[in-house]
């Protein structure tokens, strides 16, 4: 770990003075985002020869006291990352990849500007003798919010093997089975700023583009989503976000 994952303890190092900055200088600094590579290697041979597949994993960086964070953007102690097509992994590997989008399961810190979404991505294994090893951070201690904004989530695998699904986070050999699903899923960053003073259209959209669900709007950010035009009820809204301040109030 000391040296084969050195860039984990550099991050943690850089999450610790960049959470003390950034309630500070709020115009430099954003709120906690997913923070790890979550460096993947997936391994075995097949009638070609040997396979290794190697990939850090993008996440959900943090809002700001400005903007809305980061989606799907590499870790801070990585650069020069090549996000290779779909298409291109699956004809160099024995693996399938059945899903590629936003982590929208696991949301993402609520926020008068929200954090960044994480990703999921769920390979089909589809040879035998395939091996995983991986190293992810930040996965119990959630990216942290700023003035008010709420927790980010968590980074992580899942396997899928039949019924059965299994969680991990630092797994050294982990064989896998012809069939197995592997989730890869990161996480979103902590958002800043109360979530009761976001911008009821900026809610609005993210319900649009199916990032939350309506009931979310109400429950974190009180805002009523009229659900068979998908805008904002705005009379409804201020009585709820009224509602809100005065039980914050007792």
């Amino acid at each position: 770990m000391p040296t084969g994952w050195y860039y984990e303890g550099v991050a943690q190092a850089s999450d610790l003075v960049w959470k003390a900055l950034a309630p500070l200088v709020p115009e430099r600094f954003s709120a906690g985002s997913y923070l790890s590579l979550c460096a993947t290697y997936l391994s075995g041979s097949v009638a070609e020869g040997l396979f290794v597949h190697i990939e850090p994993q993008n996440g959900g960086w943090g809002g700001t006291n400005k903007r809305d964070g980061a989606s799907g953007m590499i870790a801070v102690t990585d650069g020069d990352t090549y996000n290779y097509s779909v298409e291109l992994l699956e004809a160099k590997f024995p693996l399938f990849i059945s899903r590629y989008a936003y982590n929208v399961e696991d949301g993402v810190g609520a926020g008068r500007h929200r954090g960044g979404f994480g990703l999921v991505r769920e390979y089909v294994i589809e040879s035998d003798n395939v091996i995983l090893h991986a190293s992810y951070g930040r996965t119990a201690t959630p990216p942290w919010g700023v003035d008010g904004g709420g927790e980010g989530s968590l980074n992580g695998i899942v396997v899928v093997r039949g019924g059965t699904r299994r969680r991990l986070t630092r797994p050294p050999h982990f064989p896998l089975e012809r069939g197995d699903r592997v989730l890869i899923i990161t996480g979103g960053g902590g958002g800043w700023g109360e979530p009761h003073a976001r911008d009821p259209d900026a809610v609005a959209r993210d319900v649009l583009d199916e990032l939350i669900t309506i009931s979310d709007a109400a429950a974190l950010y009180a805002v009523v989503i009229d659900p068979a035009t998908h805008e904002v009820d705005r009379a409804a809204t201020a009585e709820l976000r009224l509602a809100g301040t005065r039980e914050g109030r007792q």
